[in-house]
């Protein structure tokens, strides 16, 4: 019979199962470090860092769910799995205005998840590269909160403008162009930003022109400030309203 596996009379015989010499090697169940084979079978012997402790082999291999005393599969790392989903969920929604209190609760979540996963994963457990995922997200996800919070502040004031009052001043078309000249006074007990958005009408007519937002800084309590807004157009008489005034916004829109 041709040990190599050869063509013989009786058809092709597999080549010779290689045999472990007794000694240390790297538990096949991946719950410790090493484990002792002994020449004929895998022990309960094991190892982790120098330390030896006594793991039954069949208890090992249903817990690491091996088919086999070479089996290779591992133990899955549910901890590992949680720290790259919490974080793609963080840098999906840290950024968003309102959402952003999602991100950051997954962003914060992601990161402790991901260190232990990572402990896990040395000890066996799974590969490292979800629980790195998710501590890099996990950081990126803090940082985008920033940027959400931001975002949320200024949505905020967009939809929340204080109390105020609208004085149109001059609505005109001169030289291809249509202007709305106006004040709005203040009448909170603080300072205020404003956004006065402007709708123009072909003079005498329903048909509108085009909008056109100006913003109004820092105006004083119980005091006015001024602003003006137009629009290109061809039309020699016009007429405008003030269709909207929103929140200031941080910087002024010009």
């Amino acid at each position: 019979m041709d040990q190599d596996g050869a063509q013989t009379s009786g058809g092709v015989v597999p080549p010779p199962v290689a045999q472990y010499a007794a000694g240390w090697y790297p538990d096949p169940t991946h719950r410790f470090e090493l484990r002792y084979h002994n020449g004929t079978a895998w022990t309960g012997d094991v190892s982790n860092q120098g330390q030896r402790y006594v793991d039954p082999m069949e208890a090992a291999l249903q817990a690491a769910g091996a088919h086999g005393p070479a089996g290779t599969t591992t133990r899955r790392n549910g901890v590992a799995l949680a720290a790259m989903i919490l974080g793609i969920v963080a840098v999906v929604t840290a950024w968003m205005p309102f959402l952003v209190v999602i991100g950051a609760i997954c962003a914060i979540a992601a990161i402790p998840f991901g260190i232990v996963g990572r402990r896990r994963a040395k000890r066996g457990a799974g590969r490292s590269s979800m629980a790195t995922t998710g501590l890099v997200l996990g950081g990126l996800g803090v940082a985008l909160s920033a940027l959400g919070i931001l975002l949320t502040v200024i949505v905020v004031q967009l939809m929340t403008p204080g109390r105020h009052e609208v004085t149109p001043v001059e609505c005109q078309a001169r030289a291809g162009r249509a202007t709305f000249t106006g004040t709005i006074t203040n009448l909170e007990d603080d300072t205020q930003n404003y956004v006065v958005v402007v709708r123009f009408y072909r003079g005498g007519t329903d048909s509108s022109l085009g909008d056109d937002m100006t913003s109004v800084q820092d105006v004083q309590a119980g005091e006015s400030g001024t602003f003006s807004t137009g629009i290109t157009t061809d039309v020699e008489s016009v007429d405008c309203e003030v269709v909207e005034v929103l929140g200031g916004l941080p910087v002024a829109i010009d």
